[in-house]
């Protein structure tokens, strides 16, 4: 996840780079409410919410950092659709984030980082059922078809390439170049390496989301 995140060159991004640091990186290990071994107790008849409140803002800092820096707004509206929902609003929540457009370009292994699936699709170099999609959160769905637009395969397919490499020496799921299967990462994805382009077959399971 770090590597992923952190592993961008681009120096205009430096803050974010930092910012991320500090919150998956400066904080490992350690729990505000752990930190005396007890949960904050009352004073003058009042519980110190002040810890929670932190904690609940640092993790949702991760979340929004995990699925490329996603606007504040913009996640906020998800949480409200997935309390509103009639399941599981976890599940509901995190299988939003998981099928949108930017988030399974990066889970079929195509592109580097989601810093660079965004970018893909901002130049509007990423089809969807054969037309380009500009937009990274559209929502991808069972029987869609996502893949590189003709003229940048070349490019996508070397940067592909450098991802299936950087997955394989960083143990993070990383198959061989060119074999089906657990190459995709993703099992509700269905991956034509040479031909650059994914079927989404099924909706994620809930097993897959947490």
């Amino acid at each position: 996840l770090t590597g992923r995140l952190l592993g961008s060159t681009n120096m205009k991004r430096g803050l974010l780079d930092k910012r991320v640091r500090k919150l998956f990186l400066d904080n490992a290990g350690s729990h505000p409410l752990r930190a005396q071994g007890r949960p904050p107790v009352a004073v003058g008849g009042k519980v110190a919410s002040g810890q929670y409140f932190g904690l609940a803002l640092r993790e949702k800092q991760k979340m929004r950092a995990y699925y490329g820096n996603m606007k504040d707004r913009q996640f906020k509206r998800y949480v409200e659709d997935a309390r509103r929902s009639r399941g599981n609003p976890v599940d509901y929540l995190l299988g939003r984030l998981e099928t949108r457009l930017e988030t399974i370009l990066y889970r079929i292994g195509f592109p580097v980082s989601m810093r660079q699936a965004q970018q893909w699709i901002a130049h509007q170099h990423v089809l969807v059922n054969g037309k380009v999609v500009d937009k990274k959160g559209a929502p991808v769905r069972p029987g869609d078809i996502v893949q590189i637009e003709p003229s940048f395969l070349r490019v996508a397919g070397e940067q592909a390439q450098l991802a299936a490499r950087m997955r394989k020496e960083r143990n993070c799921g990383g198959a061989a170049w060119g074999k089906g299967g657990a190459d995709a990462m993703v099992g509700y994805m269905e991956v034509n390496r040479k031909a650059m382009c994914a079927l989404m077959v099924r909706d994620p399971t809930r097993d897959e989301l947490l």
